[in-house]
């Protein structure tokens, strides 16, 4: 079968003049009294509700501005900004795809003075209320709560290690020791498995949750530096950005077989799935474009210029819009998921980077996602690996990646520590015109 042929480096422009309907509003009508430092400010004045003054509650966005260390609270449906609350904290890697909700607070991380800890956020009060610390140095880019709130998953990339902590004691309860940079972690839903990419080793790696052992390792390329990844809501992928290579490659969770990969923009550095829709979003840590891709092949469809570096993106409950944080022109991007336009852009804080949509009272607000298509774990319209979903897979068949660049092509699974491993090679297109037998 033919290789995939990528996506043009650039998407023609939209049909609407994203100008015509910009709906940002200038900083000095925002609420005089949001100003950072000024306190007193209560949640439920600023909520979408209340502004609109419905009498059920309405998810609430929320952007964690880095650099001016606040939070800017808007209003997802008429985005706009309803006000912005001093925080002291660093929020990064803060997003709808991860479980940070434990009936009443956000649960995150920062790392000041390179110390990596857990944070619980109080949404109402916009303010800290724990902390934990890892006992490891930083950066750190992820937390995870388990499905019964009692532990939190937290890489810490300094320390090489996953930290287990006990969320009631406050305690560390165990140090996964991984490959070197471990730069992200992501569930499985059910929370059977994490998975981790290894940036620095180059490798990605899946983590039983209940014995804490890591049962299976796949090498990418080398140089290629798997950055972050994310497991689709059915379970089936794992959806991986690497920083080096600018790709993101589709691997089936089982096994950790390649599936697919798509050539992207520069520093491919997370993804979203669209709520009931057929899409991917992938966001750019150092490209001022937005990746839309087709969750059925990994096939990208469409680049949006958006004029910065993004921090992560979150859809809104319903998948009809996107919201992606904008790390240097200090907005949050609003991408209409049926024009795949932009639409708006909403004014924050300094560097604004994680961002999340919830109620305020009762966490983040999803819809019910159609049942899995397909069987045995491949994309259709790609050739099979040999990996599709049998427990411990086999010898593998030529994947083709796209644009003529070096490929992943899976070989014969091994044994190495206990742990099962599947080793990858370069291919380059220029030289060979493989087909899956």
């Amino acid at each position: 079968m033919a290789a995939p042929t990528p996506s043009p480096a650039t998407a023609a422009a939209p049909a609407t003049d994203e100008r015509a309907r910009d709906t940002r509003v200038p900083r000095r009508t925002v609420l005089k009294g949001a100003a950072t430092g000024t306190a007193g400010l209560a949640l439920a004045a600023l909520s979408p509700g209340a502004a609109r003054g419905a009498a059920a509650a309405a998810p609430v966005g929320y952007a964690f501005n880095v650099d001016s260390q606040d939070v800017t609270i808007f209003d997802p449906a008429t985005r706009r900004v309803l006000g912005t609350k001093p925080l002291g904290a660093q929020v990064r890697y803060l997003h709808n795809e991860q479980a940070f909700w434990d009936g009443r607070q956000i649960w995150t991380y920062d790392f000041p003075e390179n110390k990596v800890r857990a944070i619980a956020i109080d949404p109402r009060a916009v303010g800290i209320a724990r902390t934990i610390p890892t006992g490891g140095t930083g950066p750190a880019h992820s937390l995870m709560l388990t499905p019964d709130r009692a532990r939190a998953w937290v890489n810490v990339a300094g320390g090489d290690f996953v930290a287990v902590l006990d969320v009631a004691s406050g305690q560390v309860i165990e140090q996964i020791m991984t490959g070197k940079f471990p730069c992200d972690i992501h569930f499985a839903p059910g929370g059977r498995f994490a998975f981790v990419p290894e940036r620095d080793a180059d490798t990605v790696s899946k983590i039983d949750l209940a014995t804490r052992q890591i049962v299976r390792t796949v090498q990418f390329p080398a140089g290629s530096k798997p950055y972050m990844l994310r497991v689709t809501p059915d379970g089936r992928e794992v959806w991986v950005q690497t920083a080096a290579t600018n790709t993101n490659a589709v691997l089936d969770a089982d096994t950790l077989g390649v599936l697919a990969t798509a050539v992207l923009g520069k520093g491919p550095v997370g993804n979203a799935y669209q709520p009931n829709g057929p899409y991917v979003v992938v966001v750019h840590a150092t490209d001022p474009v937005v990746s839309v891709l087709e969750r059925r092949t990994g096939r990208e469809v469409k680049r949006l210029e958006v004029g910065s570096p993004q921090g992560v993106v979150s859809f809104a409950p319903d998948g009809a819009t996107a919201f992606v944080s904008l790390l240097t022109s200090n907005e949050v991007a609003v991408i209409d998921m049926a024009q795949l336009a932009v639409v708006a852009r909403i004014p924050t804080g300094r560097r604004p980077w994680g961002l999340v949509l919830l109620d305020p009272e009762t966490g983040p607000v999803t819809t019910p996602q159609p049942p899995p298509t397909g069987s045995g774990g491949n994309l259709p319209g790609l050739p099979n690996t040999g990996h599709g979903g049998g427990a411990g897979g086999g010898p593998g068949g030529w994947l083709l990646t796209l644009g003529g660049l070096a490929v992943l092509a899976g070989l014969r699974l091994r044994r190495r520590g206990g742990a099962a491993r599947t080793d990858y090679r370069r291919l380059d297109l220029d030289a060979h015109e493989e087909t899956a037998s």
